[in-house]
């Protein structure tokens, strides 16, 4: 319906792609070792056009990252690391 919103009752991929930045400083006692960050849960909310959250979901690091060694490694110090989010849309009401 145009203009209006409707039930999609359709399972449809959304992957959604991030950028996680490190600007983990340097070990003041060795300025040649640096800090590695450890990797959080990321949230992403799907909002409308009104800014209301309609959808939330969090996602472990084991989600978005495929290398365990990774995961346990952390973000390396300035450093940048491309994200997918493995994101699945279902029964959302839709605006036109």
């Amino acid at each position: 319906m145009v203009g209006g919103a409707r039930r999609n009752d359709v399972e449809w991929p959304l992957p959604c792609k991030a950028l996680q930045r490190s600007h983990a400083p340097k070990k003041p006692c060795n300025p040649l070792r640096t800090y590695a960050q450890v990797w959080t849960v990321r949230v992403l909310t799907l909002t409308d056009p009104q800014g209301r959250p309609l959808a939330r979901r969090s996602f472990a690091p084991s989600e978005y990252l495929g290398d365990p060694v990774s995961r346990d490694t952390g973000i390396p110090a300035y450093s940048e690391q491309p994200l997918v989010l493995p994101l699945t849309v279902r029964d959302l009401k839709v605006t036109h």
